[in-house]
């Protein structure tokens, strides 16, 4: 037979196989999304009867005892999206009554968002991540059942959490909270203090500039935050500036360590004009996974801490790969959150509210993705 020939026929065969093989990846693979789809529809369903019944139950404080607004704004997002009034008529009831402040005797703190609720203490402070998450409930809520005085109330917050805003040392920040009870201001900031995705989508939709301003300002802010490992550092302190005014410190993370799930949540909120930082996030989650931690330090991009990554940094993880379409990163987040989403459902530890939050939004996101694949 001719050498050629037999060549031929050898190198036929040989693809053939790896057409066989990857036909049979492929079809593993569709197989393992189903049955992760299938898993992720039925925690959803467990997950949605659990919350119905904490809220109704009244069940909405922490051990402490007071109520994180951080956890409603999650919450209400997620009835807005899911276009469930039975869950977002009472959070945004709570929300107007107990946390957005609207005294007309304090003009000043009209629009500004209360950290937390306790009805056994006064009120101590704003807070600026919590002030934005019900910002974009009522956002969403008054577009999805058509409440126009949703829309306004979003306005009026996000007009509040704009007056945080500040500039010391020649450099703006939002600062992270107003003290009711010394009328001042913080005068530092945390990075989860932005979100110019929202912001600039409401800036669009109603032409308002000055809302503009802080989502570019806010861009900027967290490209100059990225680290040299690609994560993102956690806190704004112009102050530091007048010990080194030299140096461009201020953004930076205590001892170069940073705690993943923090970055991945700024990095989901600015992809609309930052993508290549969430990309880069998502390859820094890639070449780790499966064993991912907790803490990394910002410069080396190595560990800091052998304690396993929370499941909120795989909600995170799960969110911003479908916002930039990353296939792979998906599944290996989205495999990961539900495993550990199936524990928190058997067992669950608090905070509880703030968890199913995290959760059932990256479910929603995730399965309604799945859909297009």
């Amino acid at each position: 037979m001719n050498f050629n020939r037999v060549l031929y026929i050898i190198l036929i065969l040989i693809l053939l196989i790896a057409a066989s093989q990857a036909i049979k990846s492929q079809e593993q693979n569709s197989q393992d999304l189903l049955t992760l789809a299938y898993d992720g529809i039925k925690l959803r369903a467990d997950l949605n009867e659990m919350l119905a019944n904490w809220i109704s139950a009244g069940e909405w404080a922490r051990p402490c005892g007071s109520i994180y607004t951080v956890d409603i704004g999650h919450l209400m997002i997620y009835a807005a999206l899911t276009g469930n009034g039975n869950l977002y008529d009472p959070l945004r009831e709570f929300a107007v009554e107990h946390l957005i402040l609207n005294n007309p005797s304090d003009p000043y703190t009209r629009g500004f968002v209360l950290w937390r609720y306790n009805p056994e203490f006064e009120p101590d402070a704003s807070g600026t991540t919590e002030a934005l998450r019900i910002a974009e409930g009522l956002w969403l809520g008054g577009n999805t059942f058509s409440q126009p005085e949703d829309i306004e109330l979003s306005l009026m917050v996000l007009d509040g959490y704009a007056r945080h805003a500040y500039v010391d040392q020649g450099v703006w920040m939002i600062r992270n909270y107003f003290n009711l009870g010394t009328r001042a201001f913080a005068n530092n900031s945390f990075l989860v203090d932005l979100d110019p995705d929202f912001i600039s989508l409401v800036a669009e939709a109603t032409g308002n500039e000055e809302l503009q301003k802080v989502a570019n300002l806010s861009y900027e802010q967290i490209q100059d935050a990225v680290t040299p490992a690609g994560l993102l550092y956690d806190i704004i302190q112009p102050e530091i500036l007048t010990l080194v005014p030299e140096l461009s410190v201020y953004i930076f993370s205590p001892n170069d360590i940073i705690q993943i799930s923090n970055a991945y949540t700024v990095a989901e909120r600015a992809v609309r004009k930052r993508p290549e930082i969430g990309q880069n996030m998502l390859h820094f989650f890639r070449v780790r996974h499966p064993e991912v931690h907790r803490y990394y330090f910002g410069s080396s991009g190595l560990p800091a801490h052998s304690r396993e990554a929370n499941l909120e940094l795989f909600a995170s993880v799960v969110r911003l790969a479908v916002y930039l379409e990353d296939h792979e990163v998906f599944a290996m987040a989205f495999s990961k959150m539900v495993n550990r989403g199936q524990a928190f459902a058997k067992n669950v530890w608090e905070p509880k509210l703030y968890t199913t939050g995290e959760i059932l939004l990256a479910l929603h996101y995730g399965l309604e993705w799945i859909k297009t694949w």
